[in-house]
């Protein structure tokens, strides 16, 4: 979906959507060829966890190391469950 489209969904700006790509926090599904963004449905949960954690009080440098060290944890443990296989 477009960005105007994931932004109306999410109740967001689109130029949110623009500084979370920048500073990495939330990057595009894909980026076509004309430089358009999109966007799909698998990344409203991450969307919905940024929004729930500033509603939490956390600053968006705060809410990256969370999600990123999330990120790590559930690679962590599927390798580690892999190995135990």
């Amino acid at each position: 979906m477009t960005t105007k489209e994931f932004a109306k969904l999410c109740g967001v700006e689109k130029r949110t959507l623009f500084f979370y790509d920048e500073i990495d926090l939330l990057k595009p599904a894909r980026i076509l060829p004309n430089g358009y963004r999109e966007y799909d449905f698998s990344q409203l949960p991450r969307m919905e966890s940024i929004r729930l954690l500033q509603s939490a009080g956390l600053n968006l440098r705060e809410i990256k190391s969370m999600l990123l060290c999330a990120v790590s944890y559930t690679h962590l443990r599927a390798h580690e469950t892999r190995s135990n296989l």
